[in-house]
């Protein structure tokens, strides 16, 4: 597989960011290496972002479901998604033009790499009153991003894992990420920054900070899942076994 001829779907979860969306979907839309193809699932918005998405034309599929959480709306995404590698970018967020390339060409060095990331670098947004810039402080300079919007995964490595928790309204990704790791998925962190990410008055992590237990009954189900696993008898011929 070379970065030349890799098909790659962009799937781009959206709720309430109808003033953002056109901006995220034109740095999808812009990539250096463009995707074969992109898609909004507007998960129940109520301020117009599917007719944000709409404008696009065909250059963008458009799906609408209830309002179920980002993991239901990636899901929604991923399953009519025509690419062998799979990418995700919230509707409030950016790309950088060689984010796509840079990640896909890496894939293509490597066929025993399962999946890349990338750094972010924080902006606040144009519409971002001042006094909420002195309470929402930028993370300075550029970090390491586990996170959905600077994921590059090959479709085959994604269905090992499975799907989002369709359940979770925070922690989705780090559930997910979490059985990507216990199923050993090999992964490679690029110095570029790939992804910028847009602070403004209304976050996911503003919207939903009493979801917060969330996370933390996501790292339970994790150990408790490992710790099976360690207990579980050896099969015969695995690691350990006869």
């Amino acid at each position: 597989m070379t970065a030349r001829h890799t098909g790659i779907s962009v799937v781009i979860p959206a709720y309430n960011c109808a003033r953002y969306l056109p901006a995220a979907i034109d740095s999808a839309l812009r990539q250096s290496l463009p995707p074969v193809d992109v898609i909004v699932v507007d998960d129940g918005s109520t301020d117009g972002t599917g007719h944000a998405a709409a404008g696009f034309g065909t250059q963008v599929a458009c799906l609408r479901q209830e309002n179920q959480g980002p993991g239901a709306a990636k899901n929604a995404g991923i399953a009519v998604a025509s690419g062998d590698l799979l990418a995700f970018l919230d509707g409030d967020d950016l790309w950088t033009a060689g984010k796509l390339a840079a990640q896909a060409a890496a894939l293509a060095a490597r066929p025993d790499l399962d999946m890349v990331f990338g750094h972010v670098e924080e902006f606040y947004s144009e519409d971002l009153p001042a006094p909420l810039r002195e309470r929402l402080k930028l993370r300075p300079g550029a970090m390491p991003g586990i996170v959905p919007g600077t994921l590059l995964i090959r479709r085959g490595a994604f269905d090992c894992v499975g799907p989002f928790h369709p359940e979770a309204r925070m922690g989705d990704f780090m559930e997910w990420y979490l059985r990507a790791t216990d199923a050993r998925l090999s992964q490679l962190m690029l110095d570029d920054v790939l992804l910028r990410r847009r602070v403004h008055a209304d976050n996911m992590g503003a919207r939903e900070r009493d979801r917060r237990p969330e996370y933390a009954r996501i790292l339970k189900a994790a150990l408790d899942r490992r710790r099976a696993a360690a207990l579980r008898p050896p099969q015969p011929g695995g690691p350990g076994g006869a």
